[in-house]
């Protein structure tokens, strides 16, 4: 097993698999990439024929995506991301990159959307603590 430590330059992404580029070199793994461009990594590998076959990804140090482009895909419930996408989409206004009329209108959507799903499975805690 070998260890590459480095910063990502570009990430390939189709349905089972992805790619990760650093310092001119392909590193590749199944499922969805679990970094972004710009992050610093430490990846584990080892040898296939030509390829470079991703055991594990350590993300050492994450990016912050581009100022008004907010790479949604990577949030995955992870706090730090959330925070990374909110400050991403402040800078986009502040920059007048994105609209704030929009952001607002997205907001409120995803406003209503979080709060039927605890709703609902607020309902199904009930509903399962009953059965106890």
């Amino acid at each position: 097993m070998e260890k590459k430590t480095g910063t990502v330059d570009r990430i390939s992404q189709k349905d089972k698999t992805f790619g990760i580029y650093i310092d001119d070199e392909w590193y590749n793994g199944f499922g969805k990439a679990p970094t972004k461009k710009g992050d610093k990594v430490e990846i584990e590998w080892k040898k296939s024929g030509d390829f470079r076959n991703i055991t594990k990804v350590t993300v050492t140090e994450a990016s912050i995506a581009e100022p008004g482009r907010p790479n949604y895909t990577e949030i995955g419930g992870n706090k730090n991301r959330i925070l990374e996408c909110v400050i991403t989409v402040y800078k986009g206004v502040i920059e007048g990159k994105i609209k704030e009329e929009d952001v607002m209108t997205k907001a409120a959507a995803l406003h209503e959307i979080c709060e039927e799903i605890y709703n609902a499975s607020y309902g199904l805690a009930e509903a399962i603590q009953g059965e106890k």
